[in-house]
Order: C-alpha cells, then sequence, then structure tokens
C-alpha cells in the first residue's frame, strides 16, 4: 500500500514541477521583465524633465540625459544600445511635450 502511495505522491509532484516550469516561470520572466522595463522609461522621463527644467541649451540637455541615464543603467548592469536610448529619450520628450498642450 504504500508503494502505491508513494507513486502517487512522485507523479503529483512531477506533473506540479511540469506545471511550475511551463507556466509560472515565463509568467514571472514576464513580471520582471515589464517592472525593469518601467523603472528605465520612469528615469529616463525623470531625466528628461529634470533637464528641461534645468538647462537651457538643447544639446547639453541631451548630453545629460544621455550621461544620466548611462550612469544609472551601468550601476544596475543593464545593456540597451544607443539607438535605443534614443528612442526612449525621443519618446519621454514627446510625451512631456503632449502633456502640457
Amino acid at each position: 500500500m504504500s508503494d502505491i502511495v508513494f507513486d502517487i505522491c512522485r507523479v503529483a509532484a512531477t506533473v506540479a514541477g511540469l506545471f511550475v516550469a511551463y507556466y509560472v516561470i515565463p509568467a514571472l520572466k514576464v513580471v520582471v521583465q515589464n517592472h525593469i522595463d518601467s523603472n528605465i522609461t520612469g528615469f529616463i522621463n525623470s531625466a528628461v524633465y529634470a533637464a528641461q527644467q534645468t538647462l537651457t541649451d538643447n544639446s547639453m540637455k541631451k548630453k545629460y540625459v544621455v550621461k544620466t541615464v548611462s550612469e544609472w543603467l551601468n550601476e544596475r548592469n543593464i545593456k540597451i544600445t544607443d539607438e535605443q536610448l534614443d528612442i526612449l529619450i525621443e519618446s519621454a520628450v514627446l510625451a512631456m511635450k503632449t502633456e502640457t498642450k
């Protein structure tokens, strides 16, 4: 009798493990990536807003934002390309301009 119970428990544990591996882990990866993305976007928005409020020269604004965001990303070992960074900055600038209208 105990062999049958052991086999049932073993099968149940295997099924539970497969469920976790197939559904839970990918869902957690998506949640974590969305959290990271929202943190990056929020920080870029803050840096763009700070540059807009404190600096007057547009070329200095872009340099300030790129430098600030790059340092922040490097501290957290997050890698994005320069093209991706430019797109995110331009998106933040556009969002800020449409907010003020």
